[in-house]
């Protein structure tokens, strides 16, 4: 692995009195480190924003080329054969 990937960049992030004493509180309950916590939280939030953009692609794809009909119908009939044969 190179020395690269592995580095690490300290910054500042201002905020507000009371977002820092949550972020605090937060952090002691999960017995991590603020900085620690932040970063378990930034990276939460990229995924979430990664599926979101997934997501928007898997939307839009389907807008410039609609699923045929006859293709959901089978969709539906397949699901409907696998779920009839499921022990609720």
């Amino acid at each position: 692995m190179s020395t690269q990937a592995t580095a690490v960049k300290i910054i500042q992030v201002p905020m507000s009195q009371a977002l820092l004493e949550a972020v605090t509180r937060y952090a002691e309950q999960q017995k991590e480190s603020r900085a620690a916590f932040i970063r378990r939280a930034l990276e939460r939030y990229l995924a979430e924003l990664r599926e979101q953009e997934m997501e928007e692609a898997y939307i839009q794809g389907y807008r410039r080329i609609p699923e045929e009909v006859s293709v959901g119908e089978v969709g539906a009939k397949l699901a409907a054969m696998v779920f009839s044969e499921e022990k609720w």
